[in-house]
């Protein structure tokens, strides 16, 4: 058996059940034991756990222990809640749920590395900012994840303009035609993940994903960690962002846009753990570090995967 083979047997598919703000919820998971790293994957808006699989497969990745999630009103997770489990807040505080139930290692707290990809880099953040935490916050990397109101261009802007009801009725169908009718491998692979979604979940998160990233909380809370790391497609213009983050590792992906995994799968997660695997410093508030560098770049040459 080959050795992505043999790590991908070991993923199992969960559901896992939490009570929170009054409401049951469902949350489906794909994990893999494989000792005290644990590297947790957040999703997109109307993306799927689905969007990082090849992770589980990534010979780089394969002392990790790995879990995926679908965030609810995503993928297999609960549908039909109120909206307000449908927002950054929420899906962070459920998240937390989710890692303290995940069977960890019998000698050892799991040492707890957090990827976030778009609206999930978010939510990411507001998870490294949580207290008691189960296991050691160790790392956050947000992989082209929102953090300030120029990062909401994409749809997530338009989508929290329209009424829930017209969304519903109109946009949301219209949102799948556009990204089916693109022509392009990643759009494509976003309209499939998105048909598992229910448009009240979009709806909602791109109001909050708005919200958040106009206040320019998340680009502050994100500043004030000092082991992370900013992951991004080479071919997106991130001028206007890469200045503004202090003491964080930049990393581009070549011949990539907003969706790397999609784009260049084998430079991504060899980009990934190249992140992982770095001394980037300690976990904690960076306010008073002044022996810490600016920026930090891990521009690491990768060769480009055929799609």
């Amino acid at each position: 058996m080959r050795t992505s083979e043999r790590v991908s047997a070991r993923a199992t598919e969960l559901v896992l059940s939490c009570r929170y703000r009054g409401q049951d919820v469902r949350v489906a998971v794909k994990f893999r034991s494989a000792g005290a790293d644990l590297l947790v994957l957040l999703h997109g808006i109307g993306c799927s756990k689905e969007s990082f699989d090849a992770a589980f497969i990534a010979p780089e990745l394969e002392s990790y222990s790995i879990c995926s999630l679908d965030l609810p009103g995503h993928g297999k997770s609960s549908k039909g809640l109120s909206r307000e489990l449908y927002t950054l807040s929420a899906y962070a505080g459920i998240t937390k749920r989710v890692i303290s139930q995940l069977p960890g290692p019998i000698d050892e707290p799991y040492r707890i590395y957090l990827a976030g990809h778009s609206m999930g880099g978010a939510v990411g953040v507001l998870v490294a900012g949580m207290r008691e935490i189960p296991g050691k916050m160790t790392r956050l990397v947000s992989v082209d994840g929102n953090l300030v109101a120029e990062d909401c261009g994409l749809v997530s802007r338009s989508i929290a303009a329209q009424s829930p009801e017209r969304f519903a009725n109109e946009g949301f169908a219209r949102l799948l035609r556009e990204l089916h009718s693109s022509g392009r491998d990643d759009f494509e692979a976003w309209a499939q993940w998105c048909e598992q979604a229910v448009p009240d979940a979009v709806h909602s998160a791109a109001r909050s994903l708005v919200a958040w990233s106009d206040r320019g909380v998340l680009l502050r809370q994100f500043n004030q960690l000092v082991s992370k790391a900013f992951v991004y497609g080479a071919l997106d213009d991130k001028k206007y962002l890469l200045k503004r983050l202090e003491r964080a590792a930049q990393v581009p992906i070549a011949a990539a846009g907003h969706f790397m995994m999609v784009d260049n799968q084998k430079a991504f997660y060899e980009s990934l753990s190249d992140v992982l695997r770095t001394d980037l410093g300690f976990y904690g508030s960076s306010a008073s570090d002044d022996k810490t560098p600016s920026s930090v770049s891990l521009r690491k040459a990768a060769p480009i995967n055929s799609k």
